[in-house]
């Protein structure tokens, strides 16, 4: 549990104030039981938490307590969480960790990346389905990144930016950026110093301010402008091919990705001439 403890950050999906007990609401000792769902030891507990509220006769209860493990936190393992959010908050946590139990989290994530079992699953939790699509930027701008995270990409961005001019040309068109925009110092040179300066919270605190999902404007560059904009307005997946195999995460990901409602409609779509592109 120590341990547990020591590499968990609190669940974001639950959407209740309180998620209900597990055993009598009327018992005299509650007891608070930091949970990860997508963890099968923690899965392997609960059976001997039910055995225990049943031998102390309504005596005690159990208060699940949410949390994701450092260890555990790949998308396809974030949408089974937000899943059993949902079905804890609405009082159905233990037929959530029957099916966990049976199934399995890889299982529990494809089922949830398919249009079919994101329904039953959803009948499961007593929820919408829509309520259990869990889009990357959405996510991304809910929970924000996580300290492993942050410093994966900081230390990309780092050996990355000695990549940002490594022409000549390239070097002068920064410069004359940096003289246009008025700067003191060469953009290039600051962003390799705000490397080391920025925190964690300061790159969430960024992300919850200027990331947002509801209006976008995309650009793609595409030779067949009508055929794109057919798929787009089509609402049928759109699955990425590989050439070698990929792992059951990395596909039941690509799923949930390949289904996501876009909601686009066709008089949202301006197609663009590449000779008019840059007279407007």
């Amino acid at each position: 549990m120590a341990a547990l403890l020591a590499s968990a950050t609190p669940q974001p999906h639950a959407t209740c104030e309180a998620i209900p007990t597990l055993g009598p609401a009327t018992a005299p000792i509650v007891v608070r039981w930091f949970l990860d769902p997508v963890v099968t030891r923690e899965l392997s507990l609960w059976f001997e938490i039910r055995r225990l509220i049943g031998d102390l006769h309504g005596e005690v209860a159990f208060a699940p307590v949410l949390v994701a493990s450092a260890t555990h936190r790949a998308p396809a393992e974030e949408r089974v969480r937000a899943w059993y959010a949902a079905a804890a908050c609405n009082g159905r946590a233990e037929a959530a960790l029957r099916l966990l139990a049976r199934e399995g989290t890889a299982r529990i994530s494809r089922r949830l990346a398919e249009t079919e079992g994101r329904r039953a699953l959803a009948d499961l939790a007593g929820v919408a389905a829509d309520r259990l699509d869990d889009p990357q930027l959405d996510a991304l701008i809910e929970r924000g990144m996580t300290p492993e995270e942050f410093e994966l990409t900081r230390a990309f961005l780092r050996k990355y930016a000695l990549h940002f001019a490594d022409t000549t040309s390239s070097r002068l068109g920064y410069a004359i950026d940096d003289r246009f925009y008025g700067l003191d110092a060469s953009h290039l040179e600051r962003f390799r110093a705000v490397m080391d300066e920025l925190t964690l919270e300061e790159v969430n605190a960024a992300i919850r301010t200027h990331l947002q999902s509801q209006n976008l404007k995309i650009a793609i560059v595409t030779g067949d402008p009508e055929g794109l904009a057919k798929q787009l307005t089509s609402g049928q997946p759109t699955p990425i091919t590989y050439d070698a195999p990929k792992p059951a995460s990395v596909m039941a990901e690509d799923e949930s990705i390949a289904r996501y409602p876009l909601s686009i409609q066709p008089g949202d779509i301006r197609t663009v001439q590449v000779d008019e592109m840059f007279q407007r």
